[in-house]
């Protein structure tokens, strides 16, 4: 089923759009919380709450790229299980990892734009790379995938991968500076 006609179910309010959603997305969804969580009861749980907030905000919100906004839901989700995590051990080192995270959902700042517009030369920039390309680096950077992950999904080698990691991010380097991104 199309991620379209999966948001227009959620825009009818059927009940089986949550069904559609995870069968399609379920496995990847799972799977990252899986890795970042240490206890299965915790990754379930953020699981479900991602879902959940998918049901809640889709109306209004109308995602045009379905498993991307279900990962954002997930990873923000994620992120909020860790700080309680964190508090909950009085663990402030890794307190301070998600320190920078704090002002998330505040309006946006000159930073906020600034990455914003970041994301959007980096979109280009994919576009421009051919579709094996486009979904290494989807997959490493967005989706946090090991190599070896990748490379099993992809049925290709491991040192293919990274490879291929390393000269995108050369490339991406190169056509960021000549669109006159400070990277330093």
């Amino acid at each position: 089923m199309t991620d379209n006609a999966i948001v227009r179910m959620f825009f009818d309010r059927n009940g089986d759009a949550l069904a559609e959603l995870e069968l399609k997305y379920g496995k990847l969804l799972k799977n990252y919380a899986n890795r970042c969580l240490p206890d299965k009861r915790d990754s379930e749980e953020v699981y479900m709450d991602a879902l959940n907030d998918a049901w809640t905000s889709i109306p209004p919100e109308h995602p045009k790229q379905l498993g991307a906004y279900m990962m954002t839901l997930l990873k923000r989700r994620t992120l909020n299980k860790l700080k309680y995590l964190a508090r909950e051990k009085r663990d402030r080192n890794r307190e301070a990892v998600f320190s920078d995270f704090d002002d998330m959902g505040s309006e946006p700042s000159a930073e906020d734009t600034a990455l914003a517009s970041a994301s959007d030369l980096i979109n280009a920039f994919l576009r421009k790379e051919s579709s094996t390309n486009r979904v290494i680096f989807v997959k490493r950077y967005y989706y946090g995938m090991s190599t070896s992950d990748i490379s099993f999904d992809l049925g290709i080698t491991e040192n293919a991968v990274s490879s291929r990691l390393h000269r995108l991010k050369e490339r991406l380097y190169d056509y960021l500076t000549k669109e006159g991104v400070d990277l330093k």
